[in-house]
């Protein structure tokens, strides 16, 4: 029974993958990004940061220490971007948006979230709007929004 499901998870997984979603993450409305562009990640990445980081070198550190996927588990509560440890070292943050992602971010854009927001082409307010659109769909931390912010309104 334990091998039907593991092997249908990664069935399950091979479609969910192509959307930045784990099985349990498309149930749950929530989206896998990448940390340094905010672009959703790849089916490829999706593979490497679940099954390569997330099992295997969970599962390898917890054959020695015993408690590393409790550790990882509870990273997220102590960490100031909400990221876990195996979303640390996959480079990757975990957004909730039960309405889906946005146009802009569905399209993989190439260029990071910052410099999409300090395009001549938009004005300051219009800037200002777009970041706290982010900030509330919690594809910006507290940190980033506050900083950007504070660039921004310098530019009035």
């Amino acid at each position: 029974m334990l091998v039907t499901l593991v092997v249908g998870w990664f069935i399950w997984l091979a479609f969910t993958a192509q959307t930045s979603q784990t099985p349990a993450k498309r149930i749950l409305g929530v989206y896998v990004l990448d940390a340094a562009t905010g672009a959703p990640v790849s089916a490829g990445k999706m593979w490497v940061r679940e099954v390569l980081v997330k099992w295997l070198l969970v599962t390898l550190i917890n054959a020695v220490i015993g408690v590393a996927g409790l550790i990882d588990a509870l990273w997220v509560f102590f960490d100031k971007d909400r990221q876990t440890l195996h979303d640390k070292v996959a480079s990757t943050v975990v957004v909730y948006a039960p309405a889906g992602l946005p146009e802009e971010f569905a399209a993989a854009s190439p260029q990071p979230i910052a410099r999409q927001l300090t395009s001549p082409i938009k004005d300051v307010a219009e800037q200002l709007r777009e970041l706290a659109r982010l900030h509330e769909q919690g594809i910006l931390t507290d940190e980033e929004y506050e900083k950007k912010r504070s660039e921004l309104a310098g530019k009035l």
